[in-house]
């Protein structure tokens, strides 16, 4: 299972100085299950989480 998305997501939590959010498209089936355990250990709040075809999005709210 690819650890991509999840850098990603942690790569762009990072560079985001303040609360806020962020959103990720992948096209991958893995993140349905890394990217609400990548939030659990984190602190993160998964907020959405959708599929359009074999794109996945996810909204994750930083946490304070």
């Amino acid at each position: 299972m690819p650890r991509w998305p999840v850098l990603r997501a942690r790569k762009a939590m990072r560079m985001s100085r303040r609360a806020g959010c962020c959103r990720c498209w992948l096209p991958i089936p893995a993140p349905s299950r890394t990217s609400p355990h990548f939030c659990e250990t984190t602190g993160h709040e998964l907020v959405e989480s959708k599929q359009d075809g074999d794109v996945y999005s996810f909204l994750i709210r930083k946490a304070a």
